[in-house]
């Protein structure tokens, strides 16, 4: 019981898992802002409705969706493999 109430131990894999979706997360943020203003500016108007709002959230997901499976495949082939990044990703690509 110790050993989980120590903050060393309970935020292990914190900082990583930060890493890895901090860039995605940035991404699908910039991409629903982009969808957004893309289709207010198309219908010219200055809000969305709930329909269009869902519509570019759906896709900014797979925007970043696009950007994640790739390195998310790599970074698991990468852990069952014991090789470095750049093997592992020329291994998935050919």
């Amino acid at each position: 019981l110790a050993r989980a109430m120590n903050p060393a131990y309970c935020y292990r894999g914190l900082s990583l898992a930060i890493a890895s979706i901090a860039p995605i997360t940035c991404i699908q943020f910039g991409a629903n802002s982009f969808f957004s203003s893309t289709m207010k500016a198309a219908k010219g108007k200055a809000e969305l409705n709930e329909f269009e709002q869902l519509l570019s959230a759906v896709l900014a997901g797979a925007a970043s969706a696009l950007v994640q499976s790739p390195c998310q495949l790599v970074e698991v082939n990468q852990s069952n493999h014991g090789s470095s990044m750049l093997a592992t990703a020329r291994r998935v690509v050919s």
